[in-house]
């Protein structure tokens, strides 16, 4: 039996699944972990897919193998130097700020 969150996105995506749901973009997700790789993937099947986190949290070697890139980073060092710039369509941040001191 499938569940009703099978059909329908969720509440964390959809502002972007309305704008995005049909188009190839290029998102990096910050905090990427629990899996989020294959969530977005499910929900967008056009996404290039690229994460940071500061350890590999909780994903799987699917996860991993869905990803354009992993950026292993510590935020709190902000050596952000070989994530390209002006080359992401959308930024998405999930469970970062209460990790950061300042």
């Amino acid at each position: 039996m499938q569940t009703l969150s099978h059909f329908r996105c969720p509440t964390k995506l959809r502002y972007l699944y309305k704008d995005f749901k049909n188009k190839k973009f290029n998102l990096l997700d910050v905090g990427c972990g629990n899996n989020s790789p294959t969530l977005f993937k499910k929900w967008f099947s056009n996404v290039r897919y690229f994460g940071v986190d500061k350890l590999i949290y909780n994903n799987s070697k699917k996860d991993l193998a869905l990803m354009e890139k992993f950026y292993q980073k510590d935020l709190t060092k902000l050596e952000l130097d070989d994530i390209e710039d002006n080359f992401f369509d959308v930024i998405f941040m999930s469970h970062v700020i209460e990790h950061l001191p300042n």
